[in-house]
């Protein structure tokens, strides 16, 4: 086999109604283009983004990402899936299964960007809490619904895929304060890493570490940032921290009551 398939957050469609489309899924909607191209517009709606082709229609198609793609298409015809739509110039591969779902298999990188070094910066904070709220909703809520309490509504671009970029603001005394990283490391339900560069980080790269473990009456969350410059970078944010969890605690625990 070519090992596991991961899921992207991409969806496109086509249609031979590309301008209609537009002006739906970006006046009526209201989604913000995050991806222009001649013939494809990319849309983001938070949850996933959601690309409109221009040409022959199909429903909706779903992306999952492996190490060997021919090594897939064997295993996935052998099982019963057949090849709709393939170009290996662009590179697609559109594969229906047996049930009926169409999605397209794409090569992984199999390359990782080094994480930031941080031997010189040896300032690091270490918050915990005990957490009314799942696993998987905290999970979520440190990735593609991180807007629902930290990030200002519509400033939050998170593609939960390792190596992605990610951006958000946060609102303070009337002022926007963007945020910039990029996904070190994903494992659903149990742990978030990511860069976090911000003015509080005085432009440094730092390392932000989310471990999720299931506990008896809710979620064990530990949260480790490191990586500081300085002693008065990680005080600020050993004080902040504390009051930001006990807001995602109080935010994303009552939703789940």
């Amino acid at each position: 086999m070519s090992g596991p398939f991961r899921g992207t957050r991409e969806v496109i469609v086509r249609t031979e109604d590309w301008e209609r489309a537009l002006s739906f899924y970006g006046s009526v909607l209201g989604l913000p283009v995050a991806y222009r191209g001649e013939t494809i517009l990319g849309f983001e709606t938070g949850a996933v983004r959601l690309y409109v082709e221009k040409g022959r229609p199909h429903d909706p198609v779903f992306e999952f990402l492996v190490a060997d793609v021919e090594t897939a298409k064997r295993a996935l015809l052998a099982a019963g899936c057949v090849i709709q739509e393939e170009d290996p110039a662009l590179p697609r591969c559109y594969v229906r299964d047996p049930f009926g779902f169409v999605f397209n298999v794409g090569r992984a990188r199999a390359r990782r960007l080094p994480p930031p070094d941080l031997s010189k910066r040896p300032f690091t904070v270490a918050a915990q809490r005990l957490m009314a709220a799942s696993p998987s909703a905290l999970y979520h809520a440190w990735t593609d619904q991180l807007d629902r309490w930290f990030a200002a509504p519509g400033t939050l671009l998170f593609n939960p895929v390792v190596d992605s970029p990610v951006f958000w603001q946060t609102e303070h005394e009337g002022q926007r304060h963007p945020h910039y990283g990029r996904i070190l490391r994903l494992e659903p339900d149990r742990l978030v890493e990511l860069t976090w560069l911000s003015s509080g980080t005085k432009g440094a790269e730092t390392i932000v570490t989310v471990a999720l473990t299931p506990a008896a009456s809710g979620t064990h969350h530990e949260l480790t940032h490191a990586g500081f410059l300085d002693q008065e970078s990680r005080d600020r944010h050993d004080h902040a921290w504390p009051r930001v969890l006990a807001h995602l605690d109080a935010t994303i625990g009552a939703s789940a009551e």
